[in-house]
């Protein structure tokens, strides 16, 4: 193999270990960040277990990857590089699926909005830590309301009165479509470079097989060719 390609494969498997180290991370902040917004949402794609399953295909990919870097294992290089082009496959369908249900996923959050502020006594602690997390008040703003003291959640606070006057102005279903958007947006940046990434790993690890070796794996041809040679 060529050294070059050899320590580059290298270091770009013990990278994707690393990435997909920090997406786990990054998926639990995610789910603790957004959780709020899936007591608004039955039917959606959770991110932060998104990041997570990613993350550790990325970590079981690596692995495989290096084993086959390390001991010269064509077989180990090709599985390497087929996995890594079925989670490039992966992701690319997660992103269409994303973008295509997009509005649907919108709409259904809104409506779950409008059914909870309708009933606010019922859903009381959903609605006051949405309020509280995204700074808004109100479905669509504080003058919804249409009362002279507004929940304390409208002014950020845990109790007490909330005049109209001091009370955040931004309306509930924009904050939280905006905060949707933006994180599926960020997903879909991050897969991008990924792919990129991930399908140069992909070749690399390629070019540096025997791309028989599969094939004479499976068939037993290297042993019939030895056995005859040895005849």
């Amino acid at each position: 193999m060529c050294e070059i390609r050899k320590v580059y494969l290298l270091i770009a498997t013990v990278i994707t270990g690393a990435i997909g180290m920090g997406m786990i991370s990054l998926g639990q902040n995610k789910m603790i960040e957004a959780g709020f917004l899936d007591a608004f949402l039955s039917d959606h794609i959770h991110l932060g277990r998104t990041f997570i399953s990613v993350g550790m295909m990325l970590i079981v990919i690596a692995l495989v990857g290096m084993i086959g870097v390390l001991l010269h294992i064509d077989i180990m290089l090709q599985i390497y590089a087929g996995l890594m082009f079925t989670l490039v496959i992966t992701q690319i369908l997660i992103g269409f699926i994303i973008f295509y249900r997009m509005d649907l996923i919108r709409q259904t959050l809104n409506k779950t909005l409008e059914v909870k502020y309708q009933n606010y006594e019922l859903y009381k602690a959903e609605i006051d830590r949405l309020q509280k997390i995204s700074s808004c008040c109100g479905m669509s703003g504080p003058k919804e309301w249409k009362i002279k003291e507004l929940p304390s959640s409208c002014c950020g606070r845990e109790n007490g009165s909330c005049p109209v006057s001091s009370a955040y102005s931004s309306s509930c279903s924009e904050e939280a479509g905006r905060l949707l958007t933006y994180g599926f947006y960020f997903v879909a940046v991050l897969c991008f470079i990924l792919v990129v990434f991930e399908v140069k790993c992909a070749l690399c690890a390629c070019c540096m097989t025997d791309p028989c070796a599969l094939f004479s794996c499976i068939t037993g041809y290297h042993r019939k060719k030895k056995k005859d040679s040895e005849t």
